[in-house]
């Protein structure tokens, strides 16, 4: 694996409709414009989820993507494609090691998956949400 790399990726709400990314194993930095302003990311390894296989199917054509994973979709990057499965498993694995982060598989991955809210709807029903600041606590007879 290359120390750092830099690549081009379709983006489709920047100026041009394109992305400059660049990959470390410690960093990910994403450049773009949009609307002319100038903006760079720089986004943690270790903020992302992992490294994640999936196929695309474009008419008769299957193409094998190995992506890096973040919660945010639009910080998510591409990192290999190609129509070989078991090459791409093999990147998927390779990846998974120089970032350090685990691999991602299954039918159901999508790179734009929503996490689940920390406030979920059993807590709603408990608490009043102007409540869920704040719960109340007791006075202790020591304090009086």
């Amino acid at each position: 694996m290359p120390e750092c790399f830099a690549v081009s990726m379709p983006d489709v709400r920047a100026d041009g409709a394109l992305r400059q990314v660049s990959v470390s194993s410690q960093q990910v930095t994403i450049c773009r414009r949009y609307q002319g302003i100038a903006m760079r990311l720089v986004v943690p390894c270790a903020q992302y989820r992992g490294i994640g296989l999936r196929q695309v199917k474009e008419g008769d054509y299957i193409r094998h993507e190995v992506a890096l994973l973040h919660q945010d979709a639009d910080l998510s990057v591409t990192l290999s494609c190609g129509a070989d499965a078991p090459r791409a498993a093999q990147d998927c694995g390779r990846w998974a090691d120089w970032f350090g982060l685990p691999q991602l598989r299954g039918a159901g991955l999508a790179m734009g998956v929503p996490c689940q809210r920390r406030r979920t709807a059993t807590l709603a029903k408990r608490r009043r949400r102007y409540a869920l600041r704040r719960k109340m606590g007791f006075v202790s007879s020591a304090c009086l």
